[in-house]
C-alpha cells in the first residue's frame, strides 16, 4: 500500500504482446456493477436503450480498426462478455496506428459513454458506465474457445449464479 491508497493488481500479462495474432475473451463491468444495461426476464436478457447502444458500438469496432474480427458476445445487466480475434496486428483504419486490446477495449468503453451521454442522458456530462479495467484472457486452443463459447451463450441463463449478479 502506498500511503492509504491500495496497489491495484495488475491484470495483464507480463511481456505479453496484446496486438498479436489471437484469440482474446474480455469482460468489461459496468461502474460498482449497477445494472444500466438491461435485465434477465425467462433467462432472457432483454436490453434496455443502453444494452442496444453497447450492442451496436461493440458491432461497428472492425469499422474502427483493422485486423480484428468479432467473435461471440453476450450483453448482461452490468456486464460484458466477448471474443476478439486478431487476424493480423490491429490499426485504427484512419490513422494507420497499430492499436493493443486495452486501446480497443477504451475505445469501447469511451464511445459507449460519449453516445450515451449524447443520446440517452443528455443532462449528464459526467456519466461513466465502466469500472476502470477490464478483465482478459488470451485464449490458447481449440478446447478453451469452445468452453468459453459454451459460457457466453450460456450466460443469461445463470444469471443468478454469475459472480456479477446483483
Amino acid at each position: 500500500m502506498i500511503g492509504n491508497l491500495p496497489q491495484r493488481k495488475p491484470n495483464r500479462l507480463k511481456n505479453f504482446n496484446y496486438s498479436s495474432v489471437n484469440y482474446y475473451f474480455v469482460t468489461v463491468c459496468a461502474k460498482n456493477r449497477k445494472c444500466y444495461f438491461g435485465k434477465i426476464e425467462n433467462q432472457e436478457m432483454r436490453e434496455n436503450k443502453i444494452g442496444k447502444l453497447l450492442r451496436q458500438i461493440w458491432m461497428e469496432l472492425d469499422k474502427i480498426f483493422t485486423g480484428i474480427e468479432l467473435d461471440i458476445f453476450v450483453i448482461m445487466p452490468n456486464h460484458f462478455h466477448g471474443i476478439l480475434i486478431f487476424n493480423e496486428s490491429p490499426k485504427y483504419r484512419i490513422a494507420q496506428k497499430p492499436a493493443t486490446l486495452s486501446q480497443i477495449i477504451g475505445a469501447f468503453k469511451s464511445k459507449t459513454n460519449l453516445f450515451t451521454r449524447k443520446q440517452i442522458f443528455p443532462d449528464f456530462s459526467k456519466i461513466n458506465l465502466w469500472q476502470k479495467t477490464f478483465y482478459d484472457r488470451v485464449i490458447r486452443n481449440d478446447a478453451d474457445l469452445e468452453k468459453i463459447r459454451e459460457y457466453i451463450c450460456n450466460n443469461a441463463l445463470k444469471w443468478e449464479l454469475d459472480d456479477y449478479y446483483r
